[in-house]
């Protein structure tokens, strides 16, 4: 209903303006204080998992929004910024087999990662805490902070990943292998964490 839309554009872009803010690090990801999201009795912080992937699927539907309402350069940005958020999450909370060594997960985020500014950031992330103490796990972290990050399988985040797109085919089947091997679905409809 485009009339819809253009009642509501205004308020679109100001809840993404005010999501652009929470960039506290200009990383391309918002960042969550404690007990800032839904999961305030988890000590998550920093970058989080299930607010990047939210802000990755609010992007992609203002993404929409504007092209439809014929604002393509908005269209644009928005399209920019989703990416840039699908490549942090890729390269910040995937610990895979294939980058068993961190020289190798370096490697390939010097391709991938054009800023210079978030290419340090995330080498510094990297090589503190216990990111550098992981080697692999079947599933997204559930959230990287300054020396800590959450090495739990947050279920909504991970889900989301899949249901947004931002999980590459490989990735959603190792999750949902993952979450079906530690009987996430069980009790119906689902486990919010695992290990509880």
């Amino acid at each position: 209903d485009k009339n819809f839309l253009e009642s509501h554009f205004n308020s679109i872009k100001l809840a993404l303006s005010w999501l652009e803010h929470q960039d506290v690090d200009n990383s391309g990801m918002i960042s969550t204080q404690e007990a800032g999201d839904w999961m305030d009795l988890f000590p998550v912080r920093g970058k989080v998992l299930y607010d990047n992937t939210l802000y990755y699927g609010a992007l992609r539907a203002g993404e929409a929004i504007a092209a439809k309402l014929g604002d393509n350069e908005l269209a644009r940005i928005y399209a920019a910024r989703a990416a840039r958020v699908q490549i942090k999450i890729l390269n910040i909370f995937w610990m895979d087999k294939a980058h068993d060594n961190i020289a190798e997960k370096l490697t390939e985020l010097c391709k991938t990662v054009e800023n210079i500014r978030m290419r340090e950031d995330e080498i510094i992330q990297m090589t503190q805490g216990c990111v550098n103490n992981m080697v692999w796990r079947p599933y997204f972290l559930a959230f990287i902070g300054f020396r800590q990050c959450g090495d739990w399988f947050d279920t909504l985040g991970n889900m989301l990943s899949i249901l947004f797109g931002i999980a590459s085919v490989e990735q959603q089947k190792s999750i949902l292998d993952y979450a079906q091997q530690a009987a996430i679905p069980s009790p119906y409809p689902a486990r919010a964490s695992y290990p509880p």
